[in-house]
């Protein structure tokens, strides 16, 4: 076995943030890469401060510590804003997010993939904090007109990748990000929920009391739908639909206030998707309730599950480590909303996982 020396030791708990001394398990390659300016990778090894087992100054050992607080400090900076990390570094020449200019963006999506890579990060935003703050700031000044033009400028420019924008955009602002989803299959939709919101704002005669509003919501789609969302996700999706509702009321002319059970279903329908109601007389469960994708009826939908293959649940096992049939689904099964066209998939009290552990998601493939 390798001897550890006393220096090595000294230089670890530095490392550690651990008192000098302290036993912290060392590897034999004590190498670490620090980002400082620009393109400068600077690398500290056990040789440049330890020599012979003494270490080689006190300046040396300083040096040491002062680089790896340097580099932790940018390793949080990465994390909280890769772009910015690398933008402001010069690791990467951007010209800053324009939807308007798609040449800049093409130029940002390429950037994002060579900052992700290079950093080994499981997700880079298309923009950076900053921009998303601008942008956040420009959707509450502008009318919902100009934010459904910018919603179809975006999507024109982006394409398949416009989700990562709205995705980051989203958070502080819930009903453009709702609109946002809905865009490509309802930019009609879209429109309308950033017209409620709007209305909210400015003519409160048009907006259901909220109290009497929640209790139909979820007297028409029930508390178990969007169960697996986190929380400020499934109160973004009632509020995008209450949005809705008063655009709707608008249009009628309704100002008292109440919100129409035909205008509920219509706005759940045209926000998520048309309820589906599974009916099922079994001895282990009854049905379940979930959401239809976009445009496709409730019928088409029931005939989509009901033809559901074991072929479509292949790699989807219980916490156990148990494979479920599709028979067993049908007849056990809970389908919970997870976005347009996808579903987690609950059988019994168990919540299918990939291999990996992750949650299995069930796509729908119908027409």
């Amino acid at each position: 076995m390798r001897k550890v020396s006393v220096c090595e030791h000294i230089i670890v708990a530095v490392y550690n943030n651990a008192p000098a001394g302290a036993h912290v398990p060392l590897k034999t390659a004590f190498v670490f890469e620090y980002v400082l300016t620009r393109h400068v990778l600077v690398q500290v090894r056990l040789t440049d401060v330890c020599e012979n087992d003494n270490i080689r100054s006190e300046y040396d050992l300083a040096r040491f510590s002062t680089l790896k607080t340097t580099y932790d400090e940018a390793m949080r900076e990465l994390r909280d804003d890769p772009l910015d990390f690398a933008i402001s570094r010069g690791i990467v020449q951007d010209s800053g997010f324009d939807a308007g200019n798609p040449e800049a963006l093409a130029l940002r999506l390429e950037n994002g993939r060579f900052v992700k890579e290079k950093y080994k990060l499981n997700y880079v935003p298309v923009i950076t904090k900053a921009e998303g703050d601008a942008v956040g700031r420009m959707i509450e000044t502008n009318g919902y007109q100009e934010n459904s033009a910018y919603l179809g400028q975006v999507y024109q420019s982006l394409g398949d990748e416009a989700w990562q924008f709205f995705d980051a955009v989203g958070r502080k602002n819930p009903e453009f990000a709702q609109a946002a989803s809905v865009y490509k299959n309802s930019p009609e939709t879209a429109s309308g929920i950033l017209q409620g919101a709007e209305i909210l704002k400015e003519q409160k005669e048009y907006a259901p009391k909220k109290e009497d509003f929640d209790k139909a919501y979820y007297d028409l789609i029930g508390q178990d739908v969007f169960s697996m969302l986190r929380p400020e996700d499934q109160a973004n999706i009632k509020n995008s639909v209450y949005a809705y509702a008063a655009k709707l009321n608008s249009d009628s002319g309704v100002v008292d206030n109440t919100v129409a059970d035909d205008v509920l279903e219509k706005s759940v329908r045209d926000v998520l998707g048309e309820k589906v109601d599974i009916d099922r007389d079994g001895f282990w469960t009854g049905g379940f309730t979930t959401i239809a994708p976009q445009g496709v009826s409730a019928d088409d939908f029931e005939l989509w599950f009901s033809g559901l293959a074991d072929e479509r649940l292949k790699g989807a096992y219980t916490a156990a480590g148990y494979s479920v049939s599709a028979g067993t689904l049908k007849e056990r099964g809970t389908l919970l909303w997870a976005g347009d066209r996808k579903y987690l998939v609950r059988v019994d009290d168990w919540l299918l996982l990939n291999e990996d552990g992750t949650p299995f998601v069930l796509d729908y493939d119908g027409e």
